[in-house]
């Protein structure tokens, strides 16, 4: 499951309903998550409460040339069985179903209004107050056992 455009929207918002579709398969299964940058995206998980993560996997891995996306996807196959692949890239979907890969395309409307994006609202807090909060919650929650 891509992160970017599943989970993590423009400009970093959560993608609920992309949430709800990891947490559903995450109860049973095993699910790795693949992105552009494994530490910028794992802190972005826990800032959205997302820890029960099985694996992460970014372009640093080994065969990453042209397409990387693609080339990720072939990385994690060749590591053992896949079951689907879930991505909002159309272009990435053809080649996945082309290497005969079976492969779900998630496809979220985006804000049709700023003020209906969660940035949108009035009386948003500094980014420095945001910052610190994100950052206390993140450690108190490493302890959590209830989590």
């Amino acid at each position: 499951m891509f992160i970017d455009d599943v989970l993590r929207g423009t400009g970093n918002v959560p993608i609920y309903q992309g949430l709800a579709l990891y947490r559903m398969f995450n109860q049973d299964i095993r699910v790795v998550l693949l992105c552009e940058n494994k530490a910028v995206s794992h802190r972005w998980l826990l800032e959205h409460k997302i820890n029960k993560i099985d694996d992460i996997m970014d372009y640093t891995v080994p065969g990453i040339h042209d397409y990387p996306a693609l080339d990720l996807v072939k990385y994690v196959r060749s590591q053992g069985k896949l079951d689907l692949v879930i991505t909002a890239d159309v272009e990435l979907s053809k080649r996945l179903i082309e290497e005969g890969m079976d492969t779900l395309l998630f496809l979220h409307p985006t804000y049709l209004r700023p003020e209906f994006r969660p940035d949108g609202r009035q009386g948003v807090k500094s980014w420095a107050a945001i910052e610190e909060e994100i950052d206390k919650q993140i450690e108190m929650s490493k302890d959590d056992k209830r989590l």
